[in-house]
C-alpha cells in the first residue's frame, strides 16, 4: 500500500524538483522561523525540525509561553543551534501576542510560523520561499496537507486538489510570508483561530495567499484533542480526509 502512494505521487514531487532546479540559483533571503510552546515534552521535535532544515539563511525564535518551563533546559538543549533567540513570557499571553514578540524581534524580512509537535521537512522552507519567485503572494502555505493520526498509524490528505494555487485559506502552521505585511495587519490577540484570523484581515486588505504543494509538511494528531487548539474530533478528521495508508514511517511519502 505504502509503494502505491509513493508511487502515485512520483509525478506532483517531480514538478517540485522542477522548480526547486529552476530558483537553484536565485537568491536565498534571509528567514526568520517562529516557534510558539507551552509544553516541555515537544522539545525534541523542535530540535529535529530546526536541525533538518536546509534552507541556508535562517534564524529561529522559540517563545517560552510558560513560566514554569525552564529557560535553562532549553537554552543547553540547544546550545549547538546557530541563531537561536529564547524568549519566556507568561502563560496569560496569548498565541496571537506570542507571534507579534517573535516578529518583532526578528531580524530578516521573510517569517516563517512553524507549529512545536508537527512534521517539517528538510527543504520545507525553500520550497516556500521558492514560491515567492513565481507568484506575488505574500503569504505562501499549505491548504492540501499531510495529517498523520498516531495512535492510528494513519495517514490522511486534508483538503486534495488545493495545491499551486491561490488561495483564500492555508494552514496555521506552514504560514511563510513577507514581513512587510505586518504594516498592515497583526495577529490579534487569541489562542485559537489566530491564523484564521489573521488571513481574513489579508483577504480583505487584497494580500495574496497561495497554496503550494502538500508535501514536506505533516499535521501530527495526538490521541487526544486536548493537545491541540483545534478540538474537532479525530473520528470527524479521519471522516472528512482521504485515507492514503496504515504506516508506522511516514517520510518516505511526504519528504522530498
Amino acid at each position: 500500500m505504502i509503494k502505491i502512494v509513493t508511487d502515485n505521487f512520483l509525478y506532483e514531487k517531480e514538478k517540485v524538483l522542477a522548480l526547486r532546479y529552476m530558483y537553484d540559483s536565485a537568491k536565498k533571503p534571509g528567514i526568520t522561523i517562529i516557534t510558539v510552546t507551552n509544553k516541555q515534552k515537544y522539545i525534541k521535535n523542535i530540535m529535529d525540525n530546526f536541525r533538518r532544515c536546509l534552507y541556508p539563511k535562517k534564524e529561529f525564535i522559540i517563545i517560552l509561553n510558560d513560566t514554569k518551563l525552564q529557560t535553562s533546559l532549553y537554552k543547553n538543549y540547544f546550545s549547538k543551534t546557530k541563531n537561536l533567540k529564547l524568549f519566556k513570557v507568561d502563560s496569560s499571553y496569548s498565541l496571537g501576542e506570542c507571534l507579534n514578540l517573535a516578529i518583532s524581534k526578528s531580524n530578516y524580512n521573510y517569517i516563517a510560523k512553524m507549529d512545536d509537535d508537527d512534521y517539517y521537512g528538510s527543504h520545507y522552507i525553500l520550497d516556500s520561499m521558492n514560491a515567492f519567485n513565481y507568484t506575488d503572494a505574500s503569504i505562501i502555505g499549505k491548504a492540501t496537507h499531510f495529517i498523520y493520526f498516531e495512535d492510528r498509524t494513519l495517514l490522511n490528505l486534508w483538503c486534495q486538489g488545493n495545491e499551486n494555487t491561490y488561495a483564500t485559506s492555508v494552514a496555521g502552521a506552514t504560514f511563510v510570508m513577507k514581513k512587510s505585511i505586518f504594516n498592515k495587519v497583526k495577529f490579534n490577540s487569541l489562542n485559537n483561530g489566530e491564523d484564521i484570523d489573521l488571513l481574513s484581515q489579508c483577504n480583505n486588505l487584497g494580500i495574496k495567499i497561495y497554496s503550494c504543494s502538500k508535501f514536506n509538511y505533516v499535521y501530527n494528531r495526538h490521541a487526544s484533542p486536548d493537545n491541540h487548539s483545534w478540538k474537532i474530533s479525530n473520528d470527524l478528521l479521519v471522516k472528512r480526509s482521504i485515507k492514503l495508508c496504515i504506516t508506522k514511517s511516514y517520510k518516505r511519502i511526504v519528504h522530498i
